[in-house]
């Protein structure tokens, strides 16, 4: 049995997530008279308090990301990212905006990886992640196969129920292989496309309910199921249906 005070290194990450201080470091750098972003975390008060969480010492939570702050050093100096930004209609977004993004995504990718380290390390899982190592670098969420690996993914959903007045049973079949025209991993495919799916779903104001959404929600709408298998299938993940008489 594993103790619960095994995972109260990462539990206690969760309960401080560092975007809302990097948000913080961020608008007083880029709108005050500071030389360096570090001139600004050296300077944060003992205590900040947000809306959801309290941070007894944001320097040193900081400190682990303080090389991922650097872009919006370029860009208070006047250089863009080289990076391309675009929105979800595909269109470039501005410098600041773009900057802000990257910025937030690689704070993000490692605050994770530290996360899931400390949470995978007393389960001995290395399934998920490269690891577990708390100082060491992993790809999270990605199955780490070798070079010339490749990988498939079989999946079948079964509904069943009434409709007007018949008992019906609906199946949905779902088989993926690796991609070797863009080298990404049907693994990546199935959950990584439905991920962003989801997002062009929401940005496009097609499922407006707030608060903690379980998938079948979503399910409740036909034209947001409909957007979804459609952005799949644009993508080569294909689900196929067929509806039985029970």
């Amino acid at each position: 049995m594993i103790e619960k005070e095994a995972f109260a290194a990462g539990i206690g990450l969760l309960r401080e997530p560092v975007l809302p201080l990097v948000s913080i470091v961020q608008f007083l750098y880029l709108t005050g008279d500071f030389a360096a972003v570090d001139e600004v975390i050296s300077q944060l008060p003992a205590d900040i308090e947000t809306g959801s969480a309290l941070y007894p010492d944001a320097t040193a939570l900081l400190a682990p990301y303080v090389d991922l702050l650097q872009p919006l050093a370029e860009l208070k100096a006047g250089r863009p990212p080289q990076e391309l930004v675009v929105d979800v209609e595909g269109n470039p977004v501005d410098a600041m905006t773009a900057t802000a993004a990257l910025v937030a995504q690689n704070v993000l990718s490692r605050e994770l990886e530290r996360i899931n380290s400390l949470l995978c390390a007393p389960c001995n899982c290395t399934l998920c992640c490269v690891g577990p190592d708390a100082d060491m670098a992993q790809e999270y969420f990605e199955i780490p196969l070798q070079p010339g690996e490749t990988d498939l993914t079989v999946m079948q959903v079964i509904v069943e129920g009434e409709k007007g007045g018949e008992k019906l049973r609906y199946v949905y079949d779902l088989f993926d292989r690796f991609d070797g025209a863009s080298n990404v991993h049907s693994m990546a495919r199935t959950t990584g496309y439905t991920a962003t799916a989801a997002v062009r779903m929401l940005s496009r104001g097609l499922y407006k309910r707030q608060g903690i959404i379980a998938p079948e929600y979503i399910g409740e709408q036909p034209e947001c199921v409909e957007f979804l298998l459609k952005e799949l299938a644009d993508r080569g993940v294909v689900y196929k249906q067929r509806i039985e008489k029970i």
